[in-house]
This record gives C-alpha cells, structure tokens and sequence, in this order.
C-alpha cells in the first residue's frame, strides 16, 4: 500500500471516529504537558541553585507523570480500540488484510501521537510560562525566576512519549493480528472478563504494602528521606492495588 494512500485513510478514520479520538488525544496532550512542565521545573536553573531538595522532589515527581503517562494512555487506548472492534473486522470481511489493516492502524496511532505530543509540548510551555508569571508577581522577588526549557527536556518528553505511542501501536497490532474478524465484530459488546484470582499477586500486594509502610517508619537518615519516601509510596501503592484486585476476587469467590 502506497504511504499517500495509508496517510489519507488513517486521517479519515481519524475524521471519522473523532468522538473517540478528540477525547483520546486531549488526554494524551494532557500529559505531555504535565510532563513537560515537571521537567522543565526539574531543569530549571532557580530550582537547582536553590535546594538539592527541590531538584529531588521535582525528579521524583518526573518519573511518576512518566508512569502515570505510560498506564493512562494505555488504559485511553485500549478503550479506544475497543469502541472500533467491529469497524476493523469489517477491513477484514470486506477483504483487506491483516496487515493492511494494522498499516493503517500504526499510521492512526502515528497521525494521534504527533498531533498530542505537538500540542502537549505547546500547552505545556504556554501553562509554564504563565506558571512562573503569577509566580513572579505573588512572590515579588527582586530578581525575576527565568522559565526556560532546554533542549533536553525537550529531548526526554518527545522520546518517552513516542516510546509510549509505540507500545500502544504494538498492542494495537497484536489486538488485530491474532483475532479473527468475527470476534473483533463481537468485541465492542464484549463485557468485561472475571479476573482471575491469583494467591501470588496477593502475598505480593501484602509483602509491597508491608515493606512500604516498614521504610516509612524506619527512616533515619534525613538526607535520604526523600528518597525512601517516593520508594515507600510507590510501594503502597503498588500492594493496595494488587490486594484491591487479587483479594477482592478472593474474598468474593470463598464468599460464594
């Protein structure tokens, strides 16, 4: 298939399934641009000579938008191609092939990304920048805090964002590849599957939740407080999620 070609089909299902890609790429620009600006705060010259600390917590803050990116748009996008299940089995009914089918939905995905990232990186500087305006006015400093954003934090937001749109374009393919056209024209009405229970993501969630809350309480060394603390709640969170999932499935199983 000629690229010409791939793009315009990609851009009119674009068009055409706006309803569910105008929300899809507003939240993923959403992202970017909380990203963005996190890491233009990381960068910033006031925030490094000003506290070691500052420059931490603005790192750990980075890496938790970066996770919270990569789990969301994933979330938006498997959502996304839930709703167009029964629009690509009928690519495949009315004879296009598997893999003209994921060529046109890797050029999507391609077409949705750029378009969020581009604007994400705009908004982003726009919001930064006003950011530190009202920040100048309300602290009145008699020096003003410079906004400013290097080339790598540019750098850093555009790679791990196009890394993300492509793990969603991976998924996507392999959702198309191994499912017979009937049963992606099933998939929009499918309802959601029984988790399984798993006995090992509970003693996980307990064993996460236990050794958070242990570092919590056992922190001694202020210099590395901060440190502990991030790892301590991205241990609790972790354990309540998996005890949320694994045991509520128990529970509701030996309950029954």
């Amino acid at each position: 298939m000629k690229i010409s070609f791939v793009s315009k089909m990609a851009w009119q299902n674009i068009k055409s399934n706006r309803k569910l890609y105008i929300p899809y790429m507003v939240a993923a620009g959403t992202t970017v641009a909380m990203f963005i600006m996190m890491s233009a705060l990381l960068t910033n010259r006031f925030v490094q000579e000003r506290s070691a600390v500052l420059t931490t917590l603005f790192g750990m803050g980075t890496i938790v938008i970066g996770i919270f990116s990569l789990i969301f748009i994933f979330y938006t996008n498997s959502f996304l191609m839930k709703r167009r299940k029964k629009e690509l089995g009928l690519y495949s009914i009315l004879g296009l092939e598997k893999k003209h089918v994921n060529t046109i939905l890797g050029m999507e995905t391609v077409i949705a990304g750029s378009i969020s990232i581009i604007s994400g990186i705009i908004v982003g500087i726009l919001f930064g920048k006003m950011s530190f305006l009202i920040l100048n006015y309300v602290l009145n400093f008699p020096v003003e805090i410079e906004y400013s954003i290097g080339w790598n934090t540019f750098g850093l937001t555009i790679a791990l964002f196009i890394g993300i749109f492509f793990l969603t374009m991976l998924f996507n393919i392999t959702q198309v590849t191994f499912s017979n056209p009937i049963r992606l024209l099933k998939g929009g009405k499918e309802g959601e599957k029984e988790p399984k229970s798993s006995p090992i993501l509970f003693v996980l969630g307990l064993l996460s939740l236990g050794a958070g809350y242990y570092i919590s309480l056992t922190i001694a060394d202020p210099m590395s407080a901060l440190t502990q603390f991030f790892v301590a709640v991205l241990l609790v969170i972790i354990g309540t999620y998996l005890l949320f999932t694994a045991g509520s499935i128990i529970i509701f199983r030996l309950s029954n």
